[in-house]
């Protein structure tokens, strides 16, 4: 993390470069956690509503997981 944005190289090489929530969401995924305790952390540091927070969730981690930063587990 530089200045508060991650960046990530994957195996094909390619960088990768994070936004502000996308780093939040990174430095969280160090664990296991749910997409909504995901959202409510960005509601505490964005201020945002929580059905905004879980779509936007939903979008950057839809977004990893194609660019093959995450592979998610579901139950």
């Amino acid at each position: 993390i530089i200045d508060g944005e991650a960046f990530a190289v994957t195996t094909d090489s390619k960088l990768h470069a994070l936004n502000e929530q996308a780093t939040v969401l990174w430095d969280h995924l160090k664990e296991t956690v749910t997409a909504e305790e995901l959202a409510t952390e960005l509601v505490k540091q964005f201020q945002v509503e929580m059905p905004q927070a879980l779509q936007d969730v939903k979008r950057c981690l839809d977004n990893m997981v194609a660019r093959q930063l995450v592979v998610l587990e579901t139950n």
